[in-house]
């Protein structure tokens, strides 16, 4: 049964009376678990399964988050442009993808987000280096491995991120141009500033980047 099929059918039947509640949260459960198989389904038929993938990451990480209700919907803003974040990764896309969008009581203005915490890195961008994303899987598969926390450091003057969020979003958009800002702390080399990655169709990635500890050897990893 394809599963567009058995989701209009999951529909009809959640919209029956149930007073079991157990019952009821299974079948909306499952309900979203079909919707998301149909959005990448849909996504890899158009060459977009990597970007689909990344999407329902940033869903499924707002779950349990006291922002849950809001972020687990994409929103169009005011500019035109949608948007998809979790708080940590945030995606802009110039032509809005078939995404579940905000209804007006949740909607958010993430245009205004996206200029305030990318501002440093607009007006003065930097190219930054990607590592190699072989070299990168397999050092966020040891570091799993470890039960360590894979933290991913560009080195001194540049910013430190979450390898596995770093990860994602190189998968997501392989061909894209990176940058962040040129301004950082000249004693400590902190950059605190997010990472931007633009395609050529102007669709954008963000990623927030972590703070290194005090007195920190500040070099690049080695992947």
């Amino acid at each position: 049964m394809k599963s567009e099929i058995l989701l209009n059918k999951l529909i009809k039947l959640s919209a029956w009376a149930d007073e079991n509640l157990e019952r009821s949260a299974l079948l909306q459960s499952l309900i979203e678990e079909v919707k998301t198989e149909v959005r990448m389904t849909n996504a890899k038929v158009n060459g977009k399964g990597n970007v689909q993938k990344l999407i329902e990451a940033l869903f499924k990480g707002v779950k349990g988050t006291p922002y849950e209700e809001k972020l687990r919907y994409a929103h169009t803003c005011e500019d035109g442009k949608q948007y998809v974040t979790d708080t940590y990764r945030m995606l802009r896309f110039s032509d809005p993808l078939p995404l579940p969008e905000a209804p007006g009581h949740l909607k958010m203005n993430l245009d205004r987000a996206f200029n305030g915490c990318c501002k440093n890195t607009i007006e003065a961008p930097q190219p930054l280096e990607m590592p190699d994303l072989v070299g990168l899987k397999a050092f966020v598969k040891l570091k799993k491995a470890q039960n360590m926390e894979a933290r991913f450091d560009f080195g001194f003057g540049l910013p430190m991120v979450d390898a596995r969020f770093l990860l994602s979003i190189m998968e997501a958009f392989p061909d894209a141009k990176a940058c962040c800002s040129a301004r950082f702390e000249t004693a400590s080399g902190k950059n605190f500033s997010p990472i931007v990655w633009e395609k050529e169709n102007g669709d954008i990635a963000v990623l927030l980047p972590l703070n290194p500890k005090d007195n920190e050897k500040r070099e690049r990893t080695v992947v």
